[in-house]
């Protein structure tokens, strides 16, 4: 529930990172974006950021944002306490800090959005990433026929 979450954000109890986050290095990462031809986006946060849990707990497990993830991006998440040096090199300094890479330059960042994300404004972003032709029908998964 709501009130179950929102006591839990305040807790300082530490999530496992939301199943849309692969487990692969940047380097993996990178080159299965490559082959995939898909962005790279990845998530700086803490785990004792307030915003970066309202992210993992409502962004990031939203079904639209999920899709689109699936369809169109490798992501990973960065913890800045496990992961300083990573944090530094790409010079993240706020929490959470979203960072994306296209595939045709995997190693310089396209752009950055800093601070709580929802859904809705996420997908906005994400989707001013990809071509128009994908971007029209990245946003809505497709429907699924009951068996």
């Amino acid at each position: 529930s709501f009130v179950t979450a929102a006591i839990l954000l305040n807790t300082g109890v530490a999530f496992a990172h939301p199943e849309i986050f692969s487990n692969l290095s940047i380097d993996k990462a990178r080159q299965a974006a490559a082959k995939d031809n898909k962005l790279l986006i990845i998530d700086f946060g803490a785990v004792w950021c307030p915003p970066c849990k309202a992210m993992d707990q409502v962004t990031w497990v939203d079904p639209t944002v999920v899709a689109w993830i699936k369809k169109n991006a490798i992501a990973l998440q960065i913890d800045v306490d496990k992961d300083r040096d990573i944090a530094q090199e790409m010079d993240v300094q706020a929490f959470p800090t979203v960072l994306i890479f296209k595939p045709r330059n995997l190693a310089k960042e396209a752009d950055r959005k800093i601070g709580f994300q929802s859904p809705s404004i996420l997908l906005k972003w994400l989707n001013s990433k990809v071509p128009a032709t994908a971007a029209s029908t990245a946003a809505m998964p497709a429907p699924v026929r009951a068996k």
